[in-house]
């Protein structure tokens, strides 16, 4: 009897000594970022879904880093929302941003945590890797954030200034070539003080033409160079008639 109360004994110790260990949750975290790609000055949103199963998390601790290079930890972290299983925010070392539960469990579920991102302006254009993982008392080594992790920050707002097509000041003319290769002004106003300018430029020379004409000998000079030719023949012409006639009058004289 002594013999079967031991064996009965020495069971159960063996039993309390043995450890009872809790099933290891599995747990899967994955962002989404959109957009992909922005100016810099712009903002971008992330969203990370977080997937407790096969048990409960213990001291489960998401954190998202923004700390490589050196001028992302002044980008800027606003609009933050996480399920309400994620009591504790933590942003006090710039670039580090850390959502936990504290000392509590997480039970099995899927949970949300979203913010958006504001990269200042001026920054340097490229690709930013974004650094994410999740750690608690079952996975000490951190679990990777997977999903999308760059984003891209180009000059789009520098190159549409840049390229900005020129049009002329309202006081220009513009010149709009016809089927013939020419071109006439598109400016009304322009044409019609071209016009007046043509018209002026015209009439001050009929007048300058004019008093030249009737003040200045230089000018007379060849017209009487044509004038000449015309008069000596007609006194010529005159100076025979006059000599015809003065010879038939000594013809009719009585002689003495």
């Amino acid at each position: 009897m002594k013999y079967i109360s031991f064996i009965i004994l020495l069971i159960t110790l063996t039993i309390i000594s043995v450890p009872i260990s809790a099933a290891t949750p599995d747990i899967t975290a994955s962002r989404t970022i959109t957009p992909v790609s922005i100016s810099a000055g712009g903002s971008f949103d992330v969203t990370v879904e977080i997937v407790v199963s096969g048990g409960s998390s213990f001291l489960g601790t998401l954190t998202e880093e923004y700390m490589a290079p050196e001028s992302m930890k002044e980008w800027t972290i606003s609009n933050v929302n996480a399920d309400p299983v994620f009591v504790d925010f933590v942003d006090g070392l710039p670039g580090r941003y850390e959502w936990s539960r504290g000392m509590d469990e997480i039970p099995e579920g899927t949970y949300y945590i979203s913010y958006t991102m504001t990269v200042p302006e001026g920054d340097v254009e490229g690709t930013y890797a974004i650094d994410g993982y999740w750690i608690d008392a079952d996975h000490p080594q951190s679990l990777e954030v997977a999903g999308k992790d760059t984003i891209t920050v180009d000059g789009a707002a520098m190159a549409d200034e840049e390229t900005t097509a020129w049009a002329p000041a309202p006081s220009e003319t513009q010149f709009v070539p016809e089927s013939n290769g020419s071109s006439i002004p598109e400016d009304p106003v322009s044409e019609v003080q071209d016009n007046n300018n043509s018209e002026n430029v015209e009439n001050d020379v009929q007048s300058i033409s004019t008093s030249a004409s009737s003040e200045s000998p230089v000018n007379d000079a060849p017209q009487e160079k044509q004038e000449i030719p015309a008069l000596n023949a007609t006194w010529v012409l005159v100076s025979i008639i006059v000599l015809a006639m003065l010879s038939g009058k000594e013809g009719d004289y009585p002689k003495h």
